[in-house]
């Protein structure tokens, strides 16, 4: 990621953190949406999730060092179960990943552990 992408990403992020309801862009590679506040690693999704309410949110699945979306999944399924935290999103998510094997392990965890029931959103 250059220079131009960081900054635009940081001012990206400042705008959507303003609103009431962000939606949160999982993707190390892609630039977000205007409005869309962008997260580049697991790490960075996880503190958007624990610190926003977030509405509407795509998924990438390899962040490269980052790490992938598929442990994100994962913890948030622990935070729900274990400890009864709720940390997700309001709408299901749109998987924009071009990993189709990735692309399938998010949808099983999230038709099974997520609360949207069956999952059917088309890539």
């Amino acid at each position: 990621m250059n220079r131009y992408h960081r900054i635009r990403m940081r001012l990206m992020n400042l705008w959507a953190a303003t609103r009431d309801h962000i939606n949160l862009w999982i993707d190390d590679e892609r630039p977000a949406p205007w409005g869309w506040y962008q997260a580049t690693t697991v790490q960075d999704a996880k503190y958007a999730l624990e610190d926003y309410v977030v509405k509407n949110w795509s998924l990438d699945h390899d962040l490269g060092f980052g790490g992938e979306v598929y442990d994100l999944l994962k913890w948030m399924v622990e935070e729900d179960q274990v400890y009864g935290i709720h940390l997700w999103p309001m709408n299901e998510p749109t998987i924009h990943t071009q990993n189709p094997v990735g692309r399938e392990n998010m949808k099983a965890i999230l038709t099974r552990y997520a609360p949207y029931g069956e999952f059917t959103r088309p890539y």
